[in-house]
């Protein structure tokens, strides 16, 4: 409560006082709540990578020798590659011929690749520099180390077709390590028909074959060399792959093979013109 003097005048210009009593209720204080603080989230960091290695490589045929994966060269899906030392694990190549391990500690292992067996290919090159298809690498962190295997197959297909003029693209299917068509592991050879209407693959693996040219689109299936498939539009013939070609010799047109028989039969002809000169010398 609060009390007030006001001054004020009369009619006749006499102050008078008058007190006045004034009441003010106060407004109430309003509490606020305690303001809460929420609990610090507390975030996991990722698993860094940066504390191991990895190993990948490639299998393939390799046709021509060169230890080197070319663009004509075709990849081996399917086949089983081994990883030991500081730790194991087992992978299968993909459609690419890759293959990986990843996540490993650093470290010796060892990479094997497992022949498949049955379709006519042998070890031909690895990336220690040796055929036995087993490479030693060194896993270091945040590196990725290199194993790389190459095959060759035993069997040249030779193909012939007078419904197939020179230039064509002939693609041969092979059915892979599972021998069969039309599946994961199938991979294609190409070539083009020569000026004499024949096609060449070299170093062929052997099993099922789909043979696909313009029309033509023939099943057939390889076996040991030497084998014949022949119908009315095309012949394929399977020769061995590690038979060696014939060479002429530089200056002729003849193989030493024609010429030794010609030389077997020149001889008596060069003792007879011999004898017939010491005939003449002694008359």
């Amino acid at each position: 409560t609060y009390y007030f003097r006001i001054r004020v005048s009369n009619n006749n210009g006499s102050p008078e006082g008058i007190i006045r009593q004034f009441t003010t209720t106060a407004t109430p204080t309003t509490t606020a709540a305690p303001t809460t603080t929420a609990a610090p989230t507390t975030t996991t960091a990722p698993v860094s990578n940066s504390s191991v290695g990895s190993v990948a490589g490639t299998i393939w045929i390799d046709t021509d020798g060169d230890d080197t994966k070319d663009s004509s060269e075709v990849w081996i899906p399917g086949v089983v590659v081994n990883l030991s030392g500081t730790a194991t694990a087992t992978a299968t190549t993909s459609s690419t011929g890759a293959f990986s391990f990843s996540n490993l500690a650093p470290g010796a292992y060892t990479v094997t690749a497992v022949l498949p067996s049955g379709v006519g290919l042998v070890m031909s090159w690895d990336s220690q520099g040796i055929t036995d298809w087993r490479v030693n690498v060194t896993v270091s962190t945040g590196q990725t180390a290199t194993a790389d295997f190459a095959a060759n197959g035993d069997i040249t297909t030779v193909g012939r077709s007078s419904q197939l003029p020179p230039g064509t693209d002939v693609n041969i299917d092979w059915s892979g390590v599972d021998q069969q068509l039309d599946t994961n592991d199938d991979v294609t050879f190409t070539t083009k028909v020569d000026n004499q209407n024949s096609f060449t693959v070299k170093k062929m693996p052997t099993g099922k074959i789909r043979v696909r040219a313009q029309t033509i689109r023939q099943v057939i299936t390889i076996g040991a060399a030497g084998a014949t498939f022949a119908n009315s539009t095309i012949t394929i013939t399977a020769k061995s792959s590690t038979v060696n070609e014939t060479t002429l010799p530089t200056t002729g047109s003849s193989s030493p093979s024609t010429l030794l028989p010609i030389a077997l039969l020149l001889i008596p002809t060069g003792v007879a013109a011999v004898m017939t000169s010491r005939r003449r010398r002694v008359i």
